[in-house]
């Protein structure tokens, strides 16, 4: 195996494992969470909740 194969292969397999442990990590703050989200999730969610009631107090009422 050449030298840029094996570097492209080290590459790989730590991309691999980096991608196991984060997987693992969220995993496990889902399954801690009350909430079944995780805390990036609950954050977003309730960022959307809020933008959501400011348009809804944006929107011009009906003059039907």
């Amino acid at each position: 195996m050449d030298p840029l194969n094996a570097i492209g292969l080290a590459s790989n397999i730590l991309s691999f494992i980096d991608f196991g442990a984060e997987l693992v990590s969220k995993g496990l703050e889902i399954y801690k969470s009350t909430s079944g989200l995780t805390e990036e999730i609950r954050s977003t969610k309730d960022t959307v909740t809020e933008l959501r009631r400011f348009v809804f107090k944006l929107q011009r009422p009906d003059n039907s």
